[in-house]
């Protein structure tokens, strides 16, 4: 299930008990709908909470999480962080379910 950020700070205090996951999502962009549905697909297997937010309504909200992790804004993004510090970015593309099952994985989250 997709859950709305509190705040970036609430969010990254979580990341020091267990990583978590940030989807950046557009409205207006189809590459968007379609990794929306691969985390969707991703989530559904693992029921696992994703943290989303839509740049065209939380736009101040991306900006901070780009300038506080160091990530370039871009969307569709999907953001791994644990202890406060990002593990991982997927943009465009490369938001699929087999990458984010792999990365994961491979991660130990």
């Amino acid at each position: 299930m997709f859950k709305e950020i509190p705040s970036l700070k609430e969010v990254l205090e979580e990341s020091k008990g267990y990583p978590v996951l940030i989807y950046k999502h557009s409205a207006t962009c189809g590459k968007s709908a379609s990794a929306q549905r691969e985390v969707e697909s991703y989530m559904g297997h693992f029921g696992e909470d994703v943290y989303r937010l839509v740049v065209q309504t939380e736009r101040p909200l991306s900006d901070e999480i780009a300038e506080t992790l160091n990530v370039k804004h871009e969307t569709p993004q999907l953001i791994g962080v644990s202890n406060s510090r990002l593990l991982f970015v997927l943009n465009h593309d490369g938001i699929n379910k087999a990458d984010i099952e792999r990365i994961i994985s491979r991660e130990n989250i």
